[in-house]
């Protein structure tokens, strides 16, 4: 009973005016872990602007990320792969495709972990995210981005790859 009245209060939170009360509202549904958390995120997520929104945005896909809850796959790819697209969304929708284990979210993963114009940083949390995916079938395509790597003829290079190449040998280790 206790359980379903904070549940309803902190949901509640959701639909303030003030920023900082959804941001709580999000983070203790969140921790609460109740699967039916995810349905007043994401809610609340589609009502925010991912552009102008970005604190609320990313701790929502975050948190339906930790909850588990499947939200609209393909539109979060859309929007991940939009180029003027905030990085720190960016991030959190690479991020929640390895929360969830969607096998819809691979392919998205893997072309980013192997796009060499993508910032490195943003192709290791694709990286990060196979690894939790747990899905054998990466294993190449994190393979040939460590070999890329290890044959780089500037160290500059190789330095500046190094999260990436953390996180695909941490993925490896994963799988």
């Amino acid at each position: 009973q206790k359980a379903v009245n904070v549940h309803a209060k902190v949901s509640a939170a959701l639909k303030d005016k003030q920023e900082d009360i959804q941001l709580a509202g999000i983070s203790g549904l969140r921790e609460i872990e109740s699967k039916s958390a995810g349905e007043p995120i994401y809610t609340l997520m589609k009502s925010l602007d991912p552009k102008k929104d970005v604190t609320r945005y990313t701790a929502a896909v975050r948190a339906l990320g930790a909850l588990e809850y499947k939200a609209d796959l393909p539109a979060l790819i859309k929007l991940a792969e939009t180029a003027d697209t905030h990085e720190e969304v960016r991030r959190s929708i690479v991020l929640y495709f390895g929360d969830i284990k969607a096998p819809e979210g691979k392919e998205f993963l893997v072309k980013l972990l192997k796009n060499e114009e993508k910032e490195p940083d943003l192709r290791a949390y694709a990286a990060n995210s196979l690894g939790r995916m747990k899905d054998n079938s990466s294993v190449p395509a994190l393979k040939e981005v460590l070999e890329n790597i290890r044959n780089m003829k500037n160290q500059r290079d190789r330095v500046r790859m190094s999260r990436l190449r953390f996180q695909g040998m941490v993925a490896l280790m994963r799988l």
